[in-house]
């Protein structure tokens, strides 16, 4: 009898924990590169999407969204890194019934084109209330949505785009390469800001691949690789931009700020002198950081051809535009140690380190000097090695990797998905590619416990 009753329980028991368990909210995250939570959606005991909390790259709350039945629903909201409610939206199941913007966040140089954006979203929302099915209100929404920083929102209404499309092409559909290419590139966009590189580079590629007469998508294709340090590649299609506009001034910029990476100074100033007689024209379209600005970078690397005096003038400048820019801060500092001055150093550069510079540029480099300034007595040598890359790349058949001190090594080739699609043991430093389809994809090298990643492009 005893038994008997131990068995009933422990029936009961399991019973009761399954249904705990069918009832418990689902739950999933998106990080940054560096752990830190970039969006969080928690789903009822339906897996209906109940809330997404989204977050800055400092880890501090972004925006707020309520779901009823997977539609927006009810008060939604957004706030600066200063908890100050910025953006309120109010939704009924998925209508927008109103947005009230309590403060419009833009600096002298970009305030043309935010406040653009906003009559953007405000025209394109009374279009699509009148006409559901505007697909070019509902791709420009998104586009603005994107610039103004409403992330889960442009998100979103890109799925709505996706849909339509596939449902167009079940039709028999061809759809408009120049509108594919621009949807493409929103949605690179997108992924950029949650820092999914890979996903990133390859919605990018693929908007350069869909239409290949727009050049901003190839400067976009370009910028992006630059900016997450596949600078060689980047320089490819940044000059292939130059190839069709050679005044392009936001290539010249982004190919300034490549050859600052490269250590190539006299390069980067010819290019960012030329950016320059544009400046009002790259505020005025700029949808990147307003930290990596015309005058942060050109004042360091006139520090780092000697005419300090002058870069000073251009990193003030810097300052005046964005106080808190973390590059800006990072590179006065640098110059402070360069000239001795090391209280100074010290000052700028630990500054950028509480404001998150390492995050903002997922780099390693300020640890060491805030050491040598702050702590010259305790200061080790910090040395700095450029990392291997393919050469050619884009690729056709074969590829020599470079700036690797290996000579047959084992690497494995992986898609935009991490799915490794290539692995083997290179030949005298060159890997054979030709098998692979035409994309985007990362190469890890590994020896001797050391692994290393690169992008290449197979055309």
């Amino acid at each position: 009898m005893k038994k008997v009753v131990c068995l009933w329980l422990f029936s009961l028991v399991s019973i009761f924990a399954k249904n705990n368990e069918k009832k418990e909210p689902l739950y999933e995250v998106i990080k940054y590169k560096d752990g830190i939570i970039a969006q969080e959606t928690w789903y009822n005991h339906k897996h209906e999407i109940d809330s997404i909390k989204s977050y800055y790259r400092n880890g501090k709350p972004c925006e707020f969204f309520y779901f009823d039945k997977n539609q927006y629903h009810g008060t939604c909201y957004k706030i600066n890194g200063k908890g100050e409610k910025i953006t309120t939206w109010e939704f009924d199941h998925g209508v927008l019934l109103e947005r009230i913007d309590h403060i419009k966040k833009y600096n002298q140089k970009n305030k043309q084109n935010t406040l653009k954006a906003y009559e953007i979203v405000e025209k394109s929302n009374q279009k699509l209330i009148e006409d559901p099915n505007n697909n070019r209100a509902l791709t420009n929404r998104t586009y603005a949505r994107y610039l103004l920083g409403d992330r889960l929102l442009a998100m979103r209404d890109y799925s709505r785009i996706i849909d339509r499309i596939e449902l167009l092409q079940e039709k028999g559909r061809k759809i408009d390469s120049k509108s594919l290419g621009r949807i493409y590139d929103i949605m690179a966009s997108i992924y950029a800001s949650y820092e999914q590189e890979n996903k990133a580079s390859h919605y990018y590629y693929l908007a350069v691949k869909t239409d290949t007469i727009d050049t901003r998508l190839v400067n976009n294709l370009g910028t992006y690789l630059v900016a997450n340090k596949s600078y060689r590649l980047g320089i490819y299609y940044l000059n292939k931009v130059l190839d069709a506009h050679p005044r392009h001034a936001f290539a010249h910029k982004a190919l300034g700020d490549a050859y600052i990476a490269l250590k190539d100074y006299e390069k980067a100033l010819e290019h960012l002198n030329i950016a320059f007689e544009s400046e009002q024209f790259i505020y005025k379209y700029s949808t990147g950081k307003t930290e990596k600005n015309l005058q942060t970078l050109r004042g360091y690397v006139y520090h780092k051809l000697g005419e300090t005096e002058k870069g000073l003038v251009d990193l003030n400048e810097a300052l005046k535009l964005y106080e808190d820019n973390t590059l800006a801060l990072r590179y006065i500092g640098e110059v402070y140690l360069d000239l001795k001055e090391n209280e100074k150093a010290c000052d700028y550069l630990t500054k950028s380190k509480k404001l998150g510079y390492e995050k903002n540029y997922d780099k390693d480099d300020l640890e060491a000097l805030v050491n040598q300034s702050c702590h010259p007595e305790e200061t080790t040598t910090f040395k700095t090695y450029l990392k291997p890359y393919a050469s050619p790349n884009p690729v056709k058949t074969t590829t020599e990797i470079m700036n690797y001190p290996y000579t047959n090594f084992k690497y494995k080739v992986m898609n935009y998905q991490n799915n490794i699609v290539l692995e083997g043991i290179s030949n005298n430093k060159t890997i054979d590619l030709f098998k692979l389809s035409t994309g985007l994809y990362v190469v890890l090298l590994q020896e001797n416990r050391e692994q290393t990643t690169f992008k290449v492009i197979k055309d």
